[in-house]
């Protein structure tokens, strides 16, 4: 009859190594996967950051450059509808003057691309500093309440000031069809009115390039100064 064989005791040593190599290796890999995810992250961050950079200098030099034009436009305005004797009907050249500062609107087209696109995409969490993320969700937020007072605006200009126009003015040939009308106080009325919508278009203008310019610069604090080009930079 054969000798029966004992198993052999487990060599614990060698297993617990072998356990420990295995752990080891999981959690390394685990780590480094978090590491290149977490490089991913901030390195698409910085990308948006820059792309934040250029949107806001876009809509700063809008504003810059339409707010001269604005405050120009509402002094002149103001010259005829507050004239020393405003109560003088205005003569046919005086009105159509008006009418010619109130046709020439300008407004400004805000950038939203980088913003939309991080919001849409619920990645809005990728700029991890929270003052700045606040900011840009504060300085986004503002520009439909901006439009909003663009759009009364024009609202106004297309559906009170351009009929009476259409009736009373010769556009191609600049010259009033009835100077009557013109002097009355109906287009007085309309000319005011819409005047206090153009201020408050240049207001709200003013205070988006505040908003802008905090802004701008609460971006630039977080780039690398390699990617702070002489256009995304804030000029003071």
């Amino acid at each position: 009859m054969a000798a029966s064989t004992r198993p052999r005791p487990l060599d614990w040593r060698a297993l617990v190594l072998e356990l420990g190599v295995v752990f080891f290796g999981v959690t390394a890999a685990f780590l480094l996967n978090n590491w290149n995810e977490g490089r991913q992250q901030q390195h698409r961050a910085q990308e948006y950051l820059q792309g934040f950079a250029q949107d806001l200098a876009s809509d700063r030099k809008q504003l810059e450059q339409l707010l001269p034009g604005l405050d120009t436009k509402l002094k002149a305005l103001d010259s005829l509808i507050f004239a020393p004797d405003e109560q003088a009907p205005w003569t046919p050249e005086q009105a159509f003057d008006v009418f010619r500062h109130i046709v020439a609107n300008v407004v400004a087209v805000p950038t939203r691309g980088t913003y939309e696109t991080l919001r849409n995409s619920g990645s809005l969490s990728l700029i991890s500093d929270y003052a700045l993320r606040a900011t840009l969700v504060e300085y986004y937020e503002q520009l439909p309440l901006v439009e909003n007072k663009v759009g009364l605006l024009q609202d106004w200009t297309l559906n009170r000031v351009m009929p009476f126009a259409i009736e009373h003015f010769d556009i191609v040939q600049s010259r009033v069809l009835d100077p009557e009308a013109v002097s009355g106080p109906r287009f007085r009325n309309l000319a005011l009115s819409y005047r206090s919508l153009l201020q408050q278009q240049r207001d709200a203008y003013r205070e988006l390039l505040d908003a802008n310019r905090r802004t701008a610069d609460a971006v630039a604090a977080t780039l690398p100064k390699s990617q702070r080009s002489a256009e995304t930079e804030h000029q003071e």
